[in-house]
């Protein structure tokens, strides 16, 4: 089947055969350039660096924890439980040893504010951390 010349044209220049939408070459060859694309004013770009930093600022002050953090948190909260019915004294040092490594070594997104009162106290009066 022979395609006229006006017919071959028209495809050149729209892209389509057939009416069943673009050629893979004209996709291939289409090129986007920056006159295309929206750009912000520089308002709005900075406005955007403000909300940004601030987001930035406050995740800064207090990180979300992390399921590890999490998972050390229960672990210290249980090691308390432990040495609440811990009666002998060393076994109570072993245990408050065992307290200050976990501590120590836990994950820096530990949020100890979320702790049990008790085990806040705990902690506190073993100079574990820092008195509030």
């Amino acid at each position: 089947m022979s395609i006229s010349p006006d017919r071959q044209r028209q495809q050149r220049q729209t892209g389509h055969h057939n009416g069943d939408g673009p050629s893979l070459t004209h996709l291939a060859r289409r090129r986007v350039t920056g006159s295309n694309l929206a750009q912000p004013s520089p308002a709005q770009v900075s406005q955007e660096a403000r909300k940004s930093s601030q987001q930035h600022e406050g995740s800064r002050e207090r990180m979300a924890e992390s399921a590890l953090a999490a998972l050390q948190r229960r672990q210290i909260e249980i090691t308390i439980g432990e040495l609440w019915l811990a009666s002998d004294f060393y076994t109570r040092q072993e245990i408050i040893e065992r307290l200050r490594h976990l501590i120590a070594h836990a994950d820096p997104s530990l949020d100890l504010s979320q702790l049990s009162e008790g085990a806040r106290e705990e902690l506190r009066d073993l100079g574990l951390i820092p008195a509030e």
